[in-house]
């Protein structure tokens, strides 16, 4: 299920880098689409990739909800944010852009913005299946 594939994601980046991340899992659908299980894990992945690189692993937070018919997955951090340049037009880098691509060929959005209290954070909205209105609370 969603929850399940986004807690691999993220103790597989925990196992790679010896970093800590939060996890803010609401009830989320038990069955998806595997196109919908694997963008949200590449997703985590790439989200948390580039908080170790850019906030050194601070505040690493991930959370999933449901909001409407979508899916929303944001990875966020404590780090500088934006430095330089201010992401809040949806712009990224080369790194996100392929990522973004897949998002949208989904169906959904992808943007990062800049916190103001400090940080970065990368917002996913995946498009819910018509018949994935069931959620299943988190485990563990």
């Amino acid at each position: 299920n969603l929850s399940e594939t986004i807690r691999a994601s993220a103790e597989r980046h925990e196992r790679r880098t010896a970093s800590n991340v939060m996890l803010a899992l609401e009830a989320l659908p038990g069955q998806l689409p595997l196109s919908i299980r694997s963008c949200a894990y590449r997703v985590v992945q790439e989200g948390l990739t580039n908080a170790f690189r850019h906030a050194d692993a601070r505040g690493q937070l991930v959370s999933a909800r449901v909001v409407g018919e979508y899916i929303e997955i944001s990875v966020s951090d404590s780090g500088p944010g934006f430095v330089g340049a201010s992401r809040e037009d949806g712009h990224v880098g080369q790194g996100l852009a392929g990522l973004r691509d897949r998002v949208e060929a989904l169906g959904g959005t992808f943007y990062c913005v800049s916190r103001p209290e400090g940080g970065a954070m990368l917002v996913t909205r995946l498009p819910l299946p018509p018949d994935a209105s069931r959620a299943e609370p988190p485990h563990g």
